[in-house]
Order: C-alpha cells, then structure tokens, then sequence
C-alpha cells in the first residue's frame, strides 16, 4: 500500500441475485455507481479502518456469536441530500430492519476492541473541519465510524448523482418506476460477509480487495 491507502474492513449483507442483478441493470442504464467503486449491492452493517493483524480474530469472533437468521423487505426508493453538499444520494430502504440493527448493535461492539483505535483519514478530516457533532465525534473515536447506533441507517446504495446535473431531480420517479417489480420483495438473510480491502483516499474508492469470509447465521 502507499501513503494514499488504507487497510480496512465491510461487514455487509449480500442482497438476493433477482434484486442484485435489477439494480445493477438500472445503474448501468441510468450512469450511476456506488460512490466507494464498483461494488456489488448489499446492506452495509460496518466499514472503518482496521488493525490487519486482527482480521482473522475478527471472523472467529463474528463465528463464535451465533448470530440468529431474520427476514426483511425492500420498502422503497429514498433521496437523501442532508450530509451530501454537492450530491444528492439515493438508495433503496428496507423495511422490518430491527434485526439488521441488533446485528450492527452487536457487530460494532466486537469489532471496536479489535480495530486498535484507528480511524479512516477521510473522517479524521471530518472531525478536523468541525462536521461531525458531539454524538458522531463519540461515535467516532469509540467505534471508529460515526455512522453507528442511532446513526445507523440499513439500507441499499444505488448511487449518488451531482445536484448540478439536470436529471438529478428526475431520478427518484425513474428509479420507483424501474424497481416497481422489487419493492414489498421480502428475503432471508442467513450470511454475513466479511471483507478485507484496500481503500485509496486520493481515488476515494476501494482500489483491491484482501481477503472475503462468509459468516453463516443459525
């Protein structure tokens, strides 16, 4: 790695192939991408900077949880612009996500002891700037992500769009209209996955993956 790279780890949930292979499909039509690279739709339940001497303890210990299986819905389509000054964000949201945020609650916790205090350069000038509030700031210096807890929000990137772009206000009738046939879908989620990578903050996308291990819920 160079200067310019970060190891760090994604815990997330694979999304069912139909529903994988729909979104893909519209991104492409519609020219977006998930922001962090090209990246396969899933449900993100942690992602920060890691200690990587401590990744295989990490899996031993997501394993030796025994975290149970659940079921959720795709709700519908969500525009999202606060946190975003140029861009506007769009995903898919869930419905029935109160199991998905006891695994976060549950994930965060095992993964702050083993992350040996690390943060990613991108949210160290975050709190340098002065962006972050109280809550995020502690958020971020105990779990080494301020999108945790009561910031955690399950959901399904499809992409972000320039708010100076002409079709970005368009873009949320397109995409209810493209995914009409996938919303109120209910699927279980019976893995996790654990996934190493290289993250490039001059390219600010994941630049190679490391190592990926699936984590079976019983």
């Amino acid at each position: 790695m160079n200067k310019n790279q970060e190891y760090q780890i994604g815990i997330h949930i694979d999304v069912p192939e139909k529903i994988s292979r729909k979104i893909v499909s519209v991104q492409n039509d519609l020219g977006l991408v998930h922001p962090s690279g090209d990246l396969k739709p899933h449900i993100t339940l942690y992602y920060g900077r890691f200690m990587e001497g401590n990744f295989e303890t990490l899996v031993g210990n997501l394993k030796d949880f025994s975290l149970p299986k659940f079921n959720i819905s795709v709700d519908r389509v969500r525009r999202q612009d606060d946190g975003y000054p140029n861009d506007a964000f769009f995903s898919l949201e869930l419905k029935d996500s109160d199991q998905v945020e006891k695994i976060h609650r549950t994930i965060i916790e095992i993964v702050s002891s083993l992350r040996g205090g690390l943060l990613r350069t991108k949210d160290i000038l975050r709190k340098e700037r002065g962006e972050l509030t109280k809550r995020e700031l502690e958020y971020l210096e105990k779990y080494g992500s301020y999108r945790v807890m009561d910031n955690f929000n399950s959901h399904i990137t499809l992409g972000v769009c320039s708010k100076k772009s002409e079709r970005c206000d368009s873009l949320l009738v397109s995409f209810e209209k493209e995914f009409t046939d996938i919303l109120g879908t209910c699927f279980e989620v019976d893995i996790i996955v654990v996934v190493a990578y290289v993250y490039d903050n001059e390219k600010e996308k994941i630049v190679s993956e490391l190592d990926r291990r699936i984590i079976k819920l019983v």
